[in-house]
């Protein structure tokens, strides 16, 4: 009868552990903890033309703060602040690289600053709930309405969420890079299509996500996808396609449910058509995403 009861305990012991471990990703942070974004996108677009070759080069690498304002019942408060933003850009239209860094006052007192004040400093304040890191409510949203389109030459603040599509995109990313609300485990495998229209084109992706290896409290995931694009886009008269190819990898941190980094390599190829004639692009685009506590 004693044994039975050992048994009965260590039985109750083990279905306890095995729930424990059945429960995906969980965010633990501190209230009033901050951390800092920081994400590198490099676009490199290469064309032969009348036997010429042209290199377009666009560099932006943008940092954004986020803060722990409070935590209750299973949902925090979050405060997403744009921070910063540098470019380097090269064009055969100018005969040095264009260099912009929002951190000198020099370059912000200039004609490419313009744009830029109006998103420094501006915030987000949403709700995102410990277990499935979901946004369940945005309480706060930036005044952009002075915002403009930047030009191929300025830096790309387009590259800061303005939508609250983006922005859960960009939550999502942050917030567990994406991870399913499932046992976590080497082999874990899992799939995602999304389909948006930005400014007149059509973009398809399918991605394929498998956490590779656990080591200690950090989650290796590897990354493959593909990518489609159609349409005219807005503004223009040449019809748009594209098609690419993407591999990647990312590492989370079991012990808050944040991103540590994530990398990834875009190749593909663009055409663009219009009565002038044919433009045939290959493209590369390198984007490195890396997240710090700052306290």
């Amino acid at each position: 009868m004693k044994n039975s009861k050992i048994i009965m305990i260590m039985l109750f012991v083990f279905i306890a552990f095995s729930s424990k471990a059945q429960k995906g990703l969980q965010l633990k942070l501190q209230v009033g903890s901050k951390w800092y974004c920081e994400q590198n996108n490099n676009n490199i677009r290469k064309m032969k033309k009348e036997g010429d070759s042209i290199v377009l080069v666009m560099e932006n690498t943008l940092g954004s703060t986020f803060e722990v304002l409070s935590e209750d019942k299973g949902l925090y408060n979050i405060k997403l602040t744009f921070s910063d933003i540098k470019s380097r850009n090269k064009s055969p239209m100018a005969e040095n690289d264009i260099l912009f860094d929002s951190k000198k006052e020099e370059d912000m007192a200039g004609e490419m600053g313009e744009n830029v004040k109006n998103i420094l400093g501006k915030s987000y304040v949403f709700t995102i709930t410990t277990d499935t890191r979901k946004v369940t409510a945005i309480k706060e949203r930036p005044d952009l309405e002075n915002l403009s389109q930047p030009n191929d030459l300025e830096p790309d603040v387009r590259l800061f969420p303005q939508t609250d599509d983006e922005l859960n995109k960009f939550v999502k990313k942050i917030f567990g890079g994406g991870i399913p609300d499932a046992q976590l485990v080497t082999g874990l495998k899992w799939d995602t299509t999304l389909s948006v229209n930005a400014e007149g084109v059509n973009h398809t992706v399918n991605a394929i996500y498998t956490i590779n290896r656990i080591e200690g409290h950090i989650i290796f995931i590897d990354v493959t996808s593909k990518r489609s694009a159609d349409g005219t886009p807005n503004g223009t008269d040449f019809k748009f396609s594209g098609n690419f190819t993407t591999k990647g990898t990312a590492s989370v941190d079991q012990t808050t449910g944040l991103l540590i980094e994530s990398k990834s390599e875009e190749n593909g190829n663009e055409v663009m058509k219009s009565d002038k004639g044919e433009d045939k692009w290959t493209v590369t685009k390198l984007n490195l995403f890396t997240i710090k506590k700052l306290q």
